[in-house]
């Protein structure tokens, strides 16, 4: 019998790999307790200092005791699902009382997710040097631990920040250093393919960007470089207020001089060229590719953070058979604008067919939806002169099952 517990992302126990949580009732109390030991395993716990760091705020009459209470409540709970060590088991769970000071022993079966990641950090660190290929071998199972942040259900508990961080700075660390060794050997589609995977967890880390676009660079991929560049610095600048650093700028030129000579330079590259690099006007462009590529990141991102973001389709219509090639294309040159203008920083649009557009929003309420697609109808309208073309315009949460785009 096996115990593993998991402590980056959602917090979880699992005995032979199946949940104790989800079958157990949870009592918070019982849980942050736990959590707590966990976290201190097999150190000497002071009373006071257990009490001070889960209930500060708590008025108990006599603190000991109450924390004495608890702990028994917990054992009973632990009891209840098999975990806590008995006169027929030695290599479960055990709290024990020395000395004034409480320990908490996980026993001989239990593995916890933090400690495999610090052992395996340390690994691929000793390995740097002499051992690339294993160091590299060492960095991704790491990476593999990591689900997300420390206790991340715990955001406001003042106890885990200091964890949360350390184990957060030694992720960024890890991959940074894998990037590097990855880079060295040129593998550049090991970047990407890793980029990929880590980006959910720390979406804003602009060093997990540069990696990722030096290395479309290098690939000749400059139409996707200069998509994602335009996205990452929208979204930066619309977030966290974030114009792009040096080390962007330095990319964006890179991206800039390696297509020159390249065939397939689009429309959106040669518009972002003429403008000023450091201004962030407006929705970003891009291909339907890209497109969707967007859609399914903020998708994942919103399964985490619950945001509320929407998927609209605008659609052209023809009401009358007096259309013209012509006065479509007026029509679609007309709506363009309109959305590049309309929009806000941060929204992404497509064309998705020749008389279809997608339109990805972000951070905003549903009830501001229609007064969205008016505004953009009424516009079209005033600057349209063709009374046979308009428009259909219909909106989504992103998620939702029957996709606009799927």
């Amino acid at each position: 019998m096996t115990i593993k517990i998991n402590t980056f992302g959602n917090f979880d126990i699992k005995l032979d790999d199946e949940s104790i949580l989800k079958k157990s009732k949870r009592n918070n109390k019982n849980l942050e307790l736990l959590k707590y030991f966990i976290t201190y395993y097999n150190k000497k716990l002071v009373p006071e200092d257990i009490i001070e760091s889960l209930w500060p705020d708590s008025d108990f009459i006599d603190p000991k005791n109450a924390l004495r209470t608890q702990i028994f409540r917990l054992r009973k709970g632990l009891e209840s699902v098999g975990l806590i060590n008995s006169e027929e088991t030695k290599h479960y769970f055990d709290i024990i009382f020395e000395n004034g000071f409480y320990i908490f022993d996980p026993g001989d079966s239990c593995t916890i997710d933090f400690v495999q990641f610090e052992e395996k950090v340390k690994e691929a660190d000793s390995l740097r040097v002499d051992n690339p290929e294993k160091a590299k071998k060492a960095y991704l199972e790491a990476i593999d631990i990591y689900k997300g942040e420390f206790l991340a259900e715990n955001p406001y508990s003042e106890w885990a920040f200091l964890f949360r961080s350390r184990y957060h700075r030694i992720f960024v660390q890890s991959v940074l250093r894998l990037f590097e060794l990855l880079k060295e050997n040129n593998e550049y589609l090991d970047i990407i393919d890793i980029y990929e995977r880590v980006v959910n967890y720390e979406p804003f880390e602009e060093s997990f960007h540069v990696y990722f676009l030096d290395a479309l660079i290098e690939l000749h991929e400059y139409k996707n470089a200069l998509n994602h560049y335009n996205y990452i610095t929208a979204r930066l600048y619309k977030e966290m207020s974030v114009r792009p650093t040096p080390e962007l700028k330095a990319i964006y030129r890179k991206i800039t001089a390696g297509s020159e000579d390249d065939p397939e330079k689009n429309l959106t590259q040669i518009s972002y060229t003429i403008i000023n690099e450091d201004v962030i006007n407006g929705a970003l462009f891009c291909e339907p590719d890209y497109f969707k590529a967007i859609y399914n990141f903020e998708r994942r991102k919103i399964l985490r953070s619950g945001d509320k973001e929407f998927l609209g389709l605008i659609s052209i219509i023809e009401t009358g058979s007096n259309c013209s090639d012509k006065d479509i294309d007026v029509a679609k040159n007309i709506l363009h604008e309109i959305l590049a203008r309309f929009l806000r920083k941060g929204d992404v649009f497509s064309w998705w067919n020749k008389s279809r557009v997608v339109v990805l929003l972000t951070d905003i309420a549903e009830e501001n939806l229609q007064n969205i697609g008016n505004r953009i109808n009424e516009e079209f309208k005033k600057r349209l002169l063709t009374p046979q073309i308009s428009l259909e315009i219909s909106f989504q949460p992103v998620g939702a099952k029957e996709s606009f785009i799927q």
